[in-house]
């Protein structure tokens, strides 16, 4: 009876506690409620000065995501349809790894690989016999322009074939099909004052002169970039020597359109002194526990040396950014260190 009793009156307790906070929150909605409707402009101004800060923040965020590109978008803006892109960062070194997102970023290892004296491998010596390989070599030309003289940049390989459509767009005009036919970006007509058909009288490193056939749109560079695309070799003569070849070998971009190259291989690669951007593992990437990435953006320090001939030692983290959009201020001296617009360190 007295257990009972309690409940019974515990029950009692606990329903007049919510009906208190009922008539509560009933109480202060009709009073808010009354102020807004005798104020109406102060109650807009409220919401306002609350929805400004939110809907900014709001806005920042959706701008921000919206310069980030997915693994999808960066595959086609670097690769077109291709399944990697393979460059030449060092001689062999069995500490080297890189980021698996980034092959601009990777870590040389603690001293145990090569050196500079080391001759450099290429990606035909180290993939399959057969392989399909597209290299691309950017770097510079004189040429007479519309006003005189000028230095543009200049991309030699097949940049044209459909396999690195996205990456390189043919805009007007045709493919080259023989010697002395280049394609140029659209911006290019206008500096150099021609016109589909027309001519480009190179002045150095070469003295030749070539046909524009059409023009390319280079998802890498700017509407305002000119630049002359044609086959290997077209502007600039063949390495002579040893020395020379390996040190081209150290500025030449590699497609490979039709061989998947997923992680381990990406490692075996590193091991080889090259650094990869591989389709297959921008879309289905190892673990950060396996593979851990950088910090993307981060901004080079000032201890990085922007020169080949002063190259960080193999133990010093640093990454190469290779300035393929601006050969003219490639680093420059001796080694078969790549050439390199900064050295950016890669500490975690």
């Amino acid at each position: 009876m007295n257990a009972t009793g309690r409940a019974t009156g515990d029950g009692g307790v606990r329903g007049a506690s919510r009906m208190r906070a009922v008539g509560a929150v009933s109480l202060a909605w009709r009073m808010a409620r009354r102020m807004a409707l005798q104020s109406a402009g102060r109650s807009a101004l409220v919401v306002v000065l609350i929805a400004i800060p939110i809907l900014g923040l709001a806005g920042m965020d959706t701008i921000e995501a919206s310069h980030v590109a997915t693994p999808i978008e960066t595959a086609t803006i670097e690769l077109g349809h291709t399944q990697a892109i393979v460059q030449v960062v060092s001689p062999p070194d069995p500490k080297l790894r890189q980021d698996p997102f980034n092959r601009l970023f990777y870590d040389s290892g603690s001293g145990s690989g090569g050196t500079a004296t080391d001759a450099l491998r290429t990606p035909a010596e180290v993939l399959p016999a057969g392989t399909r390989i597209l290299p691309t070599f950017p770097s510079t030309a004189v040429v007479r322009t519309a006003t005189g003289v000028g230095s543009l940049t200049t991309i030699e390989g097949e940049v044209w074939d459909r396999s690195l459509a996205g990456a390189f767009d043919l805009e007007s005009g045709r493919r080259p099909q023989r010697a002395g036919e280049i394609l140029v970006s659209p911006h290019a007509l206008i500096r150099l004052g021609i016109g589909l058909g027309g001519t480009v009288t190179e002045l150095q490193p070469g003295k030749r002169t070539f046909t524009v056939v059409g023009t390319l749109h280079d998802a890498h560079s700017r509407v305002s970039d000119d630049a002359l695309y044609g086959a290997t070799h077209a502007f600039a003569p063949a390495p002579t020597d040893t020395t020379d070849a390996s040190a081209d070998a150290s500025s030449v971009e590699y497609y490979v359109p039709d061989l998947a190259l997923p992680w381990p291989v990406v490692q075996r690669l590193n091991h080889q002194g090259m650094t990869v951007l591989s389709r297959s593992v921008l879309l289905d990437p190892p673990s950060a526990a396996v593979a851990p990435a950088s910090t993307p953006g981060r901004a080079p320090p000032s201890t990085c040396s922007s020169s080949r001939s002063s190259a960080p030692s193999v133990s010093s983290r640093c990454a190469c950014w290779p300035g393929r959009l601006s050969p003219s201020v490639r680093g420059t001296g001796s080694g078969a260190w790549p050439s390199c617009r900064v050295w950016a360190r890669h500490d975690a």
